[in-house]
């Protein structure tokens, strides 16, 4: 995700984070850790109240880690948009429209079907947006209409 704080909060963040996802677990392994990174010395202590604060609401430990960012790795291709790739059919559809993988990857829209088929998203919300994204209006209804004939 990239973080542009001239469009949403560090602490706005810190709220989505933890509104949409559970870190009560202990990882399984490392890459699969719950973790807030900080630039610099403000955002560390804000982590840190929000993830004191979220303790006290939750009433319970969290494995969540607070560290310092550092060069960061994009997980391999086939943990990227993890529900969407579960639907071959679709994908097929939209090579067509995403013919580079970084392309496909950093698309706001395969982020909102990923979140779609994720269950966190219903189809008239998806609908929604894409009708709001930068897809042609031809590329939407390709999309729409995929999605309509696979849930047939």
């Amino acid at each position: 995700m990239d973080f542009d704080p001239g469009i949403i909060t560090y602490e706005e963040l810190l709220n989505v984070l933890w509104q949409n996802h559970s870190p009560q677990s202990r990882p399984w392994s490392r890459q699969y850790m719950s973790a807030i990174f900080y630039h610099n010395e403000e955002q560390k202590k804000k982590a840190m109240e929000s993830l004191k604060q979220q303790q006290s609401v939750m009433n319970t430990r969290l494995y969540t880690e607070i560290l310092p960012a550092s060069r960061f790795y994009s997980a391999e291709e086939y943990h990227q948009k993890y529900y969407l790739r579960q639907r071959k059919e679709i994908v097929a559809a939209l090579k067509g429209i995403f013919r580079f993988e970084d392309d496909f990857r950093d698309s706001t829209a395969t982020a909102r079907l990923n979140g779609y088929f994720g269950r966190y998203l219903s189809f008239a919300d998806l609908e929604g947006e894409l009708n709001s994204s930068d897809l042609s209006a031809e590329d939407r209804k390709r999309i729409l209409d995929s999605l309509q004939a696979s849930a047939r």
